[in-house]
């Protein structure tokens, strides 16, 4: 299996892996685009954890599949408005009305797109035309990952009256509802879709494994135009800052010269020769799906030990 390069950055930050308590202190480190629901909600009462780092690792993915893929149904302009609406939104709350300070809230649209993607009806991430091993993946995806920020918030919502016990009964009655919501949510959980480690690094190989069909010289078997999330595109971005047109996926290109090659009797459809570049470089969602899986291989101690 062909893995991709992972770099490991703000090593000056990171807290230390010997801890055994999770950090109290709001992260303020990473990409703002790629950080956890939890984490862009500026609450005190949250720890950070290893589950944040997973999940910084799921949007970044789903971020590279829009603007590098042809996955997104839309034009370039659409696709920058959807990725900036989605992973750019921010609101900025009063925390002292009288003090004057203030600070970034966002990650409610993240939650809005996981509730669309866990019943596979997220036109941007979930299109028609989609290659099936990729709309499986991003349906368990948002259903697992949904139920694990509920989790979190009702976690956060009951921890402050545990260290700060209510003084009157509506307080108490208020805090036992909590409690019994989060235990029929609990409940709820499906074993073998715990969101962590052991779960994602499960699903990100049979997704991986899925995907071989789409490599070539196996895509020249195909008929039609290839699958929406099987091919790379040119940054979406920056075809539109220049105003051209996109150019077509690669496995199209590839397509077109075989079809030459063959009605000159060169090279039989579905061959190989050692003048062209690997599959490896043609399949950019294989080497992104392969990036996950080797990310996944970092064990949670190892995972909360890093901030991107």
């Amino acid at each position: 299996m062909d893995l991709a390069e992972v770099f490991l950055v703000d090593w000056d930050v990171v807290p230390h892996s010997n801890t055994s308590q999770a950090t109290t202190a709001r992260c303020a480190v990473g990409t703002w685009q790629f950080m956890s629901i939890v984490s862009l909600q500026y609450d005190e009462n949250h720890q950070y954890d290893a589950e944040d780092d997973l999940e910084s690792f799921l949007w970044a993915f789903c971020y590279c599949l829009v603007r590098y893929t042809n996955l997104y149904p839309g034009d370039n302009a659409m696709a920058r408005a959807f990725l900036q609406d989605v992973f750019d939104y921010s609101r900025n709350v009063v925390k002292d009305d009288k003090a004057k300070t203030h600070y970034q809230n966002g990650g409610q649209l993240k939650e809005v797109l996981l509730s669309r993607m866990r019943n596979g009806k997220s036109v941007e991430l979930q299109p028609q035309g989609l290659a099936k091993p990729l709309r499986s993946l991003l349906r368990i995806v948002g259903k697992s990952l949904l139920y694990h920020v509920n989790m979190r918030h009702l976690e956060r919502w009951i921890r402050p009256s545990i260290y700060n016990p209510p003084t009157d009964d509506l307080g108490e009655e208020e805090l036992e509802d909590l409690q019994e919501q989060l235990e029929q949510h609990k409940a709820a959980a499906v074993p073998d879709q715990a969101f962590g480690y052991v779960w994602l690094k499960s699903v990100l190989e049979g997704a991986i494994e899925g995907m071989r069909k789409f490599e070539l010289p196996a895509l020249s078997t195909l008929s039609g135009s290839p699958p929406r999330g099987s091919v790379r595109v040119e940054d979406r971005f920056e075809t539109e800052k220049r105003g051209a047109t996109p150019s077509k996926p690669t496995a199209e290109k590839e397509e077109e010269r075989e079809k030459k090659r063959t009605s000159r009797g060169g090279l039989k459809r579905g061959s190989t020769s050692t003048s062209e570049k690997p599959a490896s470089k043609q399949r950019p969602v294989k080497v992104a799906l392969a990036a996950a899986s080797h990310t996944a291989r970092i064990t949670p101690r190892e995972s909360a030990s890093v901030e991107r």
